[in-house]
């Protein structure tokens, strides 16, 4: 055995006989956390059994989107673990006090209930906040920690009451190494505060001042690890360079330094749009990987495109229909009323004065949650349980008012024409737009205040299951004293090629179609044409008087989205 292990493992038993405290380890069944482990459980088999006081806690994660060979794999190491802990090994004399958990994350904090279900964004690496570590990592872990810390024996000999051991290494990365010595009671130490439980659980890294080569080293040597599993299963879900540093056989290769190691959510928008751990599964044979990795292509495309995102986030629009009153409600669309004195300084004015979208439209978590299910359908993979669509279509009608049933759903492969991306300036972004159909914008006048314009907006989303991305504003004529807000819609699609057919398509989805109209709608419709007339009207009038007060300086070249210009007075 090597010398490094053998110092580990004295170390290891010294901490382990020092209290009475139980020992949680946090373990991945990665190259880091198996050797702990491996340490940890010769260590135990070299005590006798009568000082095998202490229990210890061997707790993995079930994210719920790990790449499914990884997913049996952890499930599989665990299972052995428990199996040759309780029966104990020929070097044991009896069982191991060792106890296994796993944890998963809560259904309302699962990945695909955040984001299929909510419309919540797939981090990428492009924002800071990422959520789903948060949800699908941390919490689970912190939930079972607490549970273990309320079970463990409070005494009086020290503060903490159970000690956590991390497979931690300096080595792993300067983020790594600056992130340990932050809680670290000393540069030389291997003894951390815990950043959550700092009163109850002190940290232990046995492993913080080894390398990843010296890792793999210690490993190859046991070849079957004492609790059952192979070193070529462990090897299996890495890339063929193991060693840190690998082989180099010119100057110009470069460092192999964390290319294609293990990785873990085959979702995670973290990685390139073309996933090194899914192309290497794919590789290896894994042929319906590829699905997977057209999925998480498909959601990374249309996570940024303008149609399949909401006009606002879902707080600041909740915030914002508070301001519809009950007692509103009933007048709401009604156009019959008479004109307040203060109509003109009081009118709610609609504003967006650059694009920040919200979270996916109902139309995108479908289009992507049946997707999900024609890939399990192909594949025999689980993805999505029954429960797990049962949550997402309640998340839809209870969030989001629109009623979709588990029944209604269809396993589809869907045909995607490319993404339409545009900028904060609310202009399209050129280079990052893959759609070829042309974009075209249709503006409808509503005499509705702001708070009232997006109740409406939603209530067609409601009624139709289906979401059109609009911009609004208001048309304010100071002079005139005339107020009203507007909705300028925007239209992209193979099957529209012209304006007429972008403003009958939204004309259709706001119910102004023969067969559909109902008394308000007809109102809303007629009074839409009234109102653009009068601004049209009034804008003319205005251009006039400019013209005539001055001719030549009111002459201004304008740029419009197709890259064209034109001279507007």
């Amino acid at each position: 055995m090597d010398n490094t292990m053998i110092e580990i493992m004295e170390e290891m038993k010294e901490v382990y006989l020092r209290d009475n405290k139980p020992v949680v380890m946090g373990v991945s069944f990665g190259k880091d956390s198996i050797l702990m482990l491996t340490l940890v459980w010769k260590m135990l088999e070299s005590l006798p059994p009568h000082q095998r006081i202490k229990t210890v806690h061997v707790i993995t994660s079930d994210t719920g989107i790990e790449a499914p060979v990884m997913t049996d794999y952890i499930h599989r190491c665990l299972l052995k673990v428990k199996k040759y802990a309780e029966k104990g090994t020929a070097q044991s004399n009896g069982p191991l006090p060792i106890q296994t958990h796993l944890v998963r994350p809560a259904t309302t904090s699962s990945f695909f209930y955040k984001t299929l279900g909510r419309g919540n964004l797939m981090p990428t690496g492009r924002v800071k906040s990422r959520w789903c570590t948060d949800h699908l990592k941390i919490k689970p872990m912190k939930d079972k920690m607490m549970q273990l810390i309320t079970e463990a024996p409070c005494t009086l000999e020290s503060h903490h009451r159970l000690s956590l051991w991390l497979a931690v290494r300096n080595e792993e990365s300067a983020r790594r190494k600056q992130s340990i010595s932050k809680y670290a009671e000393g540069e030389d130490s291997k003894w951390a505060k815990h950043t959550d439980f700092e009163r109850d659980v002190i940290c232990y890294h046995p492993m913080k001042f080894i390398t990843s080569d010296e890792v793999w080293f210690m490993l190859l040597e046991e070849g079957k690890l004492p609790f059952g599993v192979h070193m070529e299963e462990v090897i299996s879900h890495y890339s063929e360079d193991v060693l840190e540093c690998g082989i180099k056989t010119s100057s110009d290769q470069g460092s192999s330094c964390g290319g294609n190691q293990r990785q873990g959510c085959w979702t995670c928008g973290m990685s390139k749009l073309e996933d090194p751990m899914l192309l290497r599964y794919i590789g290896e044979g894994k042929a319906d990987y590829v699905h997977l990795l057209e999925w998480k292509k498909l959601m990374l495309r249309m996570r940024n495109d303008i149609r399949y995102r909401e006009v606002m986030p879902r707080r600041s629009l909740d915030k914002l229909l508070k301001e519809v009153k009950e007692d509103n409600q009933l007048g709401l669309f009604a156009f019959g009323e008479e004109e307040d004195s203060h109509y003109y300084e009081s009118y709610d004015r609609a504003s967006s004065d650059h694009y920040s979208p919200g979270g996916m439209t109902v139309e995108a978590r479908r289009i992507l949650t049946e997707y999900l299910m024609y890939i399990q359908q192909e594949t025999g993979m689980l993805l999505l349980t029954q429960e797990d669509l049962a949550m997402i279509t309640d998340c839809w009608r209870d969030t989001d008012g629109v009623d979709i049933w588990v029944e209604d759903l269809i396993p589809t492969k869907p045909s995607y024409d490319g993404e339409v991306i545009f900028l904060p300036n609310k202009r399209i972004n050129r280079k990052e737009t893959q759609n070829r159909a042309p974009v075209h914008y249709v503006t409808i006048d509503l005499k509705l205040g702001a708070a009232e314009l997006h109740q409406f907006m939603k209530d067609r989303r409601q009624a139709t299951g289906k979401s059109i991305f609009f911009f609004p504003s208001a048309r304010d004529f100071s002079s005139e004293q005339l107020v009203w807000n507007n909705a300028t819609f925007v239209v992209c699609s193979e099957h529209i090629t012209s304006s007429m057919e972008a403003h009958e398509y939204v004309c259709k989805w706001l119910g102004w179609s023969y067969q559909q109209f109902t008394d308000q709608t007809k109102e809303m419709a007629i009074r839409h044409l009234i109102l653009s007339a009068l601004g049209e009207g009034i804008e003319q009038q205005h251009k006039r008087q400019l013209a005539q007060q001055n001719p030549v300086e009111n002459i201004v070249v304008v740029e419009q989205d197709g890259g064209q210009f034109s001279l507007v007075i």
